[in-house]
């Protein structure tokens, strides 16, 4: 990786010339970590607005950045680099008092799961900071950090240039330009199950590696086709690379749904709270697509509430209802039980019956 740090003052002359899209979007506690990059797909000489970012909401990182100590408030971007030389600038206003300052920024390429840092460049105030760097290859994953103190943090922009020199342009065409993945269609399963996903590069007869990533984490190298247990709604992603260094991928979604299906919900008739560690407690039972119970209340034969508890983990009797009110044991009786719980397709359903209390 060649990172061309004596070219760089060039541009520092003509950022204030260059930041000209309007406002895009501010980046929000969602862009806090890798996994959550906002992504960029712009990047042929764009430029956002100087004060459409800000890392004012993010949460304190426990990641240090390399090239600035204590600068743990930070955002990230993403894109795919479209040619073999990029230039990116971050900066923000000299004279907005809520402008971003002594910051650092960071180059990455990877997935959030194997990152290798490329460059890091810090500002002792407004910026730029300036990452001029060549021999990236066309179709690789990059993230940017941009991070600070708590006290310095404020609002930002951003200029990205992704691009080739244009013998890197007519080589990238010839060498790049035909290399493509194709995947099986996203598949719908209604319950946990092995999920068997397919790859193909074209052209055929380019001798390529496969790499197989679940959630940004690598499953399977050098093989076009995985067998993997899905138990929830996922991303899978397929990348090939080919002898030359090209690169090309393809997204592929499991997603676990309960579309149709009758809700599932099990709740017991009878307990018995004694200690003997069988059936001391009383919770909702569902099967993977319930992920969880909004809330779990019991009323007495007079209809007064005697427990109610939110946010209940569906099975796990230690969560539910012991027997007890402010206290206090309750006697063998009937009691009546009202619930809300949620499916994994973001549906509520709620149910209602008796339950027996047995001392």
């Amino acid at each position: 990786m060649k990172i061309l740090t004596d070219r760089t003052p060039i541009f520092y002359a003509t950022i204030a010339s260059i930041w000209l899209v309007p406002y895009i979007s501010s980046a929000q506690m969602e862009q806090d970590d890798c996994i959550n990059a906002l992504e960029v797909t712009s990047i042929g000489g764009w430029c956002s607005d100087l004060g459409s970012f800000s890392n004012v909401e993010a949460a304190i990182s426990d990641q240090e950045m390399t090239c600035q100590t204590g600068a743990n408030v930070q955002v990230w971007f993403t894109f795919v680099a479209a040619g073999s030389s990029l230039f990116i600038a971050t900066s923000s206003k000299d004279d907005d008092q809520n402008g971003l300052t002594k910051f650092a920024t960071a180059l990455y390429k990877g997935s959030c799961a194997n990152l290798t840092l490329i460059d890091c460049q810090n500002t002792m105030q407004h910026g730029p900071a300036v990452h001029w760097i060549q021999d990236i290859r066309k179709g690789e994953r990059i993230y940017l950090q941009v991070g600070s103190e708590m006290t310095q943090a404020g609002n930002f922009g951003i200029c990205i240039n992704s691009f080739s020199p244009l013998m890197g342009d007519t080589l990238d065409q010839m060498d790049c330009g035909l290399l493509s993945v194709s995947t099986s269609e996203d598949v719908l399963i209604e319950k946990p199950q092995i999920v068997e996903l397919q790859a193909y590069h074209s052209p055929a007869d380019r001798n390529v590696t496969y790499s197989w990533f679940k959630n940004d984490s690598l499953l399977c190298t050098n093989c076009s086709s995985i067998n993997d247990l899905a138990s929830s709604t996922v991303p899978y992603s397929v990348r090939v690379e080919d002898e030359n260094g090209c690169i090309a991928e393809k997204e592929i979604a499991v997603v676990l749904t309960t579309f149709g299906r009758k809700r599932f919900a099990y709740v017991p008739n009878a307990f018995s709270p004694n200690g003997d560690q069988n059936n001391d407690y009383l919770t909702v039972f569902g099967d993977a697509t319930m992920v969880n119970i909004k809330f779990l209340n019991i009323y007495d034969r007079h209809g007064r509430l005697v427990f109610r508890k939110e946010d209940i983990t569906p099975g796990l009797a230690q969560e539910g209802w012991d027997g007890s009110s402010d206290g206090r044991q309750l006697s063998t009786g009937t009691f009546a039980y009202l619930t809300v719980v949620e499916y994994i397709d973001g549906a509520s359903r709620r149910f209602f019956g008796n339950v027996h209390l047995i001392r």
